[in-house]
């Protein structure tokens, strides 16, 4: 939760974490003993909606720890495939690797115009 989230009351916070481990809106208001239409009216509540995202960010950013622990692994599966004995299996291995890469060279190169972006609007 953030630091607003002092403002919420306790069945609001209970709200948040039930919205990020339930499969709907209604589940996780009657997991929580509200109405579903009490949990729609906290979504138009920007306080809300800032402390769910920032719970949703919290669960995304675990997850992406939990990938980062096995690229490794990942890496070490495609490189046996790319030996692998049936050429279908090492060009799928093959095109995915250079995939990705193109990917995340784009991604950097997202990243650079972003920072550049960023230096303009803050004048620095």
């Amino acid at each position: 939760m953030s630091k607003d989230d002092k403002n919420l009351n306790p069945n609001q916070k209970q709200a948040i974490a039930a919205l990020v481990s339930q499969k709907n809106i209604k589940t996780a208001a009657l997991s929580i003993g509200v109405s579903p239409r009490t949990l729609q009216r906290w979504l138009t509540d920007p306080l809300f909606i800032d402390n769910l995202k920032q719970a949703e960010n919290k669960l995304i950013d675990a997850g992406v720890h939990q990938l980062l622990l096995l690229q490794n692994k990942a890496i070490r599966t495609l490189e046996q495939l790319l030996d692998s004995k049936s050429d279908w299996v090492r060009r799928q291995a093959a095109i995915g690797i250079l995939t990705h890469l193109v990917r995340l060279r784009e991604l950097y190169k997202i990243e650079e115009q972003l920072d550049e972006l960023e230096e303009i609007i803050n004048g620095s």
